[in-house]
C-alpha cells in the first residue's frame, strides 16, 4: 500500500498536478487517494528524503521548488566528477548481467525513437535513469554507486522537462558509452560519459533561457 501511494504522489509531483511550492495536507491527500493517513505520511517521508517535498515544523509538507540555474549547474558538476569514473570502472571488468541490462535499456530507447520519431522526456528519463544506475552498479564500488543514486538527478530534471522531447543526440551518446563498456575500454567509456554529460547540460539548460 505504501509503495502504491508513493507512486501516486510521485506522479502528481512530477506532472506538477501538485505545483512546486504547494502545501500538501496529509488528510487531503488521503481523502483524494481513498487511503488512510498512515501510508501517505510514510510516502511523504520517502519523498522528503528524495528532495521532492520539504517539511517545516508546525507547517507540514510542501512540494519542493523546481531547480534553480545554480542548482542545475551544481548537479552537473558533481555528475561530471562521479559518473565518468563509474563508466571507467564498469569497463574494466564488466559484469555480463549489467551489460545485458545496459544493452536492453539502450535498445528500448532506440526502438521508441524509431517508432515515434522522438522520445518523450518522461519515457527517456525513466530509461536514462535505469542506464546510468546500471553503469554505477557495474562500477562495483558501493560508495560511488550510492553517491550517484543519492543525487536523484533524473527525478529533478524530469520536473523541468516533463513536456519536452529528447533529441537523437542523447541516444547516440548513450550508444557510445555502452559500446565502450562492452569493449572493455575504460578510457573511452570515461570520455564518452564526460562528453554526454557536458552535451546534456548544454541541451537541457534551455529551460532557464
Amino acid at each position: 500500500m505504501v509503495t502504491e501511494v508513493y507512486h501516486l504522489i510521485f506522479g502528481m509531483l512530477i506532472s506538477q498536478e501538485i505545483p512546486p511550492g504547494a502545501r500538501m495536507a496529509v488528510d487531503e491527500i488521503a481523502r483524494k487517494l481513498g487511503v488512510s493517513q498512515t501510508p501517505v505520511r510514510q510516502a511523504l517521508a520517502t519523498l522528503e528524503a528524495e528532495g521532492l517535498v520539504t517539511r517545516t515544523h508546525l507547517v507540514g509538507y510542501r512540494a519542493g521548488e523546481l531547480m534553480t540555474r545554480r542548482q542545475f549547474d551544481d548537479l552537473f558538476a558533481v555528475r561530471a566528477f562521479l559518473e565518468p569514473q563509474a563508466a571507467r570502472l564498469a569497463a574494466e571488468k564488466p559484469a555480463p548481467e549489467r551489460l545485458a541490462e545496459m544493452r536492453s535499456t539502450q535498445s528500448e530507447m532506440t526502438y521508441e525513437a524509431s517508432r515515434n520519431g522522438v522520445v518523450p522526456y518522461g519515457t527517456f528519463a525513466r530509461h536514462d535513469a535505469e542506464l546510468h544506475s546500471a553503469i554505477a552498479e557495474a562500477s562495483r564500488n558501493e560508495a560511488l554507486r550510492d553517491a550517484v543514486s543519492r543525487l536523484n538527478a533524473h527525478v529533478h530534471l524530469f520536473r523541468l522537462y516533463v513536456d519536452r522531447a529528447v533529441t537523437h543526440d542523447a541516444l547516440d551518446e548513450h550508444e557510445e558509452i555502452v559500446s565502450a563498456i562492452e569493449h572493455r575500454d575504460p578510457r573511452r567509456a570515461a570520455a564518452a560519459m564526460r562528453a554526454h554529460l557536458r552535451r546534456s547540460q548544454k541541451r537541457l539548460r534551455s529551460a532557464f533561457e
